[in-house]
């Protein structure tokens, strides 16, 4: 039995597979019902080299791919989303300090005129974090008494 075909198969197989889910949760229900064809053929195929060669090294291989078959796709996934930190800094002064320190790094940053819980006029500042590196940078960034709040959000494409 070849392993490397095993391999192929059910990387293929399982990365055909998590993209189906996908698609069918973004209601992509054509493409999804297109991978699951596609899957299942891979799945087969697989599934009669298995069954001629009963290989305790097959199973674990299979293993193997699946694990990878799944993660990498997941991985991919990650990127359709952004994080919005909405920073509520103690004085204007330190909001617009803060605003232009993370402007410098490059990073989507809002402001808004507000209030914070003491009635006092600051900046309320609204950064756009792409990655888990730009999240890094901007709670580096915050000081250590400064309220912020973090919401994770789908990225939409038009």
């Amino acid at each position: 039995m070849n392993y490397i075909i095993l391999f192929v198969l059910k990387l293929l197989d399982c990365t055909i597979s998590t993209f189906k889910t996908f698609f069918m949760i973004k209601e992509k229900y054509l493409v999804s019902s297109l991978c699951n064809a596609i899957s299942q053929f891979f799945y087969l195929t697989l599934l009669v080299k298995v069954a001629k060669n009963n290989s305790f090294a097959g199973i674990i291989i299979i293993c193997m791919a699946t694990f990878l078959g799944s993660y990498f796709p997941m991985r991919k996934t990650n990127k359709d989303k952004i994080w919005i930190y909405n920073i509520l800094a103690n004085s204007q002064e330190e909001s617009k300090e803060l605003a232009d320190i993370l402007r410098e790094c490059d990073l989507d940053v809002y402001t808004n005129k507000g209030y914070n819980f003491d009635v006092d006029k600051i900046l309320d500042v609204k950064v756009i974090s792409n990655s888990r590196d730009d999240s890094r940078i901007i709670e580096n960034l915050i000081p250590g008494n400064v309220t912020y709040h973090v919401l994770e959000s789908k990225k939409v494409s038009f």
